[in-house]
């Protein structure tokens, strides 16, 4: 499956992160960052944190990812990677 688009939460782009089709809500808090993600767009959690990464797939699906996960999906772009999205 194939990565349509990747955004790092961070506060520097707060802004594109609240204008994506799959945010429901932002809180801000003392420099936390939680992103609340609608229903309807993932199959995952709907929950992301500050440095955490969300992905969208070319199913349309998007996925939240921490540092670990998204670094293991860009060495391994195989199928495997996206399999759980790609049966669907």
């Amino acid at each position: 499956m194939k990565v349509i688009k990747t955004i790092r939460i961070r506060k520097e782009n707060i802004g594109d992160i609240r204008k994506l089709e799959c945010v429901e809500n932002v809180v801000e808090n003392d420099g936390d960052i939680k992103v609340t993600l609608k229903p309807e767009h993932t199959d995952g959690r709907l929950e992301a944190v500050k440095d955490e990464y969300l992905v969208k797939w070319k199913s349309g699906k998007w996925q939240r990812f921490g540092e670990t996960a998204i670094n293991n999906l860009y060495k391994n772009t195989g199928k495997e990677a996206g399999s759980t999205w790609e049966d669907e």
